[in-house]
């Protein structure tokens, strides 16, 4: 039982190693680059356009001269806020990386699930129920091979 115990405990250790974070890399890397990258680009003109917008202010003010005390101060707030803005995309960068790696889950981890569990069918010589984690997505994948699974024993008992 203790060594029986240990292995489960290293096995649960390397299924949450950091390493085992990506289950189907090709499909979850790919995912995130290509939405990363949308958003990226899509953050990096917003952002551009905030910056040529201040850039525009500045120009106005000093072609016309004007030196007022309130105009001054409406440029320091515009870029305290560009660096919010900036602060504040960084923050939702981060959280669209974790959400899009979470939902990627939920999309990589019952095909591989489902691969591990007909891989071990057909090294054991039989068929058994598959289930998936609750709020996986594909779970009709998971009934219908149950189906099958219950159709081929029923056919075989006959």
């Amino acid at each position: 039982m203790g060594s029986e115990n240990v292995e489960t405990m290293q096995d649960f250790r390397k299924m949450r190693s950091f390493k085992n974070i990506v289950i189907n890399p090709k499909l979850q890397w790919g995912m995130l680059g290509y939405f990363g990258f949308v958003a990226l680009q899509t953050v990096g003109y917003l952002f551009y356009a905030a910056i040529e917008k201040n850039r525009g202010l500045h120009n106005i003010i000093g072609s016309l001269g004007i030196e007022s005390p309130e105009l001054a101060k409406m440029l320091e707030r515009q870029e305290f806020l560009m660096s919010v803005e900036f602060a504040g995309i960084a923050v939702m960068y981060f959280l669209f990386f974790a959400g899009g790696l979470y939902l990627s889950h939920k999309i990589a981890g019952p095909i591989y699930k489902l691969q591990k569990h007909l891989r071990e069918c057909r090294e054991q010589g039989k068929l058994e129920h598959v289930t998936f984690r609750p709020g996986d997505f594909f779970t009709e994948l998971s009934d219908e091979y149950n189906a099958f699974v219950d159709f081929v024993k029923t056919r075989e008992q006959k």
